[in-house]
């Protein structure tokens, strides 16, 4: 999907306020945290472990988002850096590899924001670690 569709998806998910098994809403992360990186580990293998009728089965962690609304601040998607160490933080952690990918996002308003995009998985994903 091209960003730009990918953005107007996302920010209709956000106005939505909708969260179920493939989408969660995070306005607050601290990816420097050893905890966060923990809780946001243990999501993406949720997402990845559960099937779904919704977006072709893919699963969207927004960052910089609450419900009904776009938040911003999170300045770590400024960085290209962020997607390597989402990945490594995820593959340090569950076996077998989960497949997914970063895109991050800039508004004019509110600043970075950005999405964890997962891609259905017919495998079960669990902690090694």
């Amino acid at each position: 999907m091209p960003k730009k569709d990918l953005e107007k998806l996302l920010r209709e998910i956000i106005k939505k306020g909708d969260e179920h098994d493939k989408v969660e809403l995070k306005s607050f992360y601290d990816f420097s945290q050893k905890k966060d990186k923990i809780r946001l580990v243990k999501c993406i293998a949720a997402i990845a472990n559960s099937d779904s009728t919704y977006f072709d089965n893919k699963g969207y962690i927004v960052f910089g988002a609450k419900r009904g609304k776009l938040a911003g601040g999170f300045d770590v998607f400024e960085k290209d850096s962020t997607s390597a160490n989402i990945q490594n933080c995820v593959r340090d952690y569950l076996d077998p590899k989960v497949q997914f990918s970063v895109e991050r996002f800039k508004d004019s308003k509110v600043g970075w924001w950005g999405v964890i995009i997962i891609r259905p998985s017919s495998e079960t994903h669990v902690f090694r670690k």
